[in-house]
């Protein structure tokens, strides 16, 4: 079933409101596999991550770091001989954001800016390991949940169960694994996820709008993502 586009409004600004936003304001990024230069971009803290917009007035994400996805926060101290000499001295107040499998070098305009960044970063850590000690003990594992009206829905995370990912695929027509998960061309209404993932006791811990780019396709499309954990003792 589709839904209409009165469902769809009403499942975004629900998404929006559950993702409580801790902090937000302009910095400059310098990170991943293409970006070679300094960008500046509108950074919004979440409990379940940073993200980055092209502008102030984005609705929509041009990217994530997810909380579960970060090792450390690092303050980084410029050597007085390569400091900013410019008016703004935009680049002499950095922190580095270390993740599994990459780096993110960020710039804020004053070391009070920044250290508000890296403590709020650190708080979001804090309560993630906070949330994984608190669950009988055990560790909690994530998976993730990107659906795309009309185009697919992606699942990422380790250890998902085969029969869950053959219900979320019923009726699609072609499904496929990437560097980012696994994938079937089949729209999945909010309530089907939900419920399917309720039975195979994951647990929901966040919701928002984002972007995403679908198999076969370098653009990013409009995305909503749901964030799932369980103990890692339950299969």
């Amino acid at each position: 079933r589709i839904e209409t586009s009165r469902e769809l409004r009403k499942w975004h600004s629900t998404i929006m409101t559950m993702n409580t936003v801790l902090l937000r304001g302009w910095l400059e990024t310098k990170g991943g596999q293409a970006q070679k230069g300094w960008r500046k971009r509108w950074c919004v803290l979440h409990e379940s991550g940073l993200s980055f917009y092209k502008n102030d007035s984005d609705s929509s994400a041009s990217g994530t770091i997810f909380a579960e996805d970060i090792l450390q926060i690092k303050e980084i101290m410029v050597p007085a001989g390569e400091a900013d000499s410019s008016k703004d001295k935009s680049h002499n107040y950095l922190f580095e954001i270390e993740c599994h499998n990459r780096r993110y070098l960020l710039a804020a305009a004053s070391q009070e800016i920044r250290d508000e960044w890296i403590a709020s970063l650190r708080g979001i850590i804090a309560a993630k390991t906070t949330m994984n000690d608190s669950v009988s003990g055990d560790l909690v594992q994530y998976c993730t949940v990107e659906s795309v009206l009309g185009r697919g829905i992606r699942v990422s995370g380790a250890n998902i169960n085969a029969v869950l990912l053959a219900q979320l695929s019923a009726g699609a027509n072609k499904k496929s694994t990437d560097t980012r998960g696994w994938f079937a061309d089949v729209y999945v209404t909010q309530s089907v996820i939900l419920n399917l993932f309720s039975q195979h006791q994951w647990h929901l811990v966040n919701m928002f709008h984002t972007t995403s780019v679908m198999p076969g396709s370098k653009e990013p499309v409009l995305s909503d993502m749901m964030v799932f954990s369980k103990p890692t003792d339950l299969s």
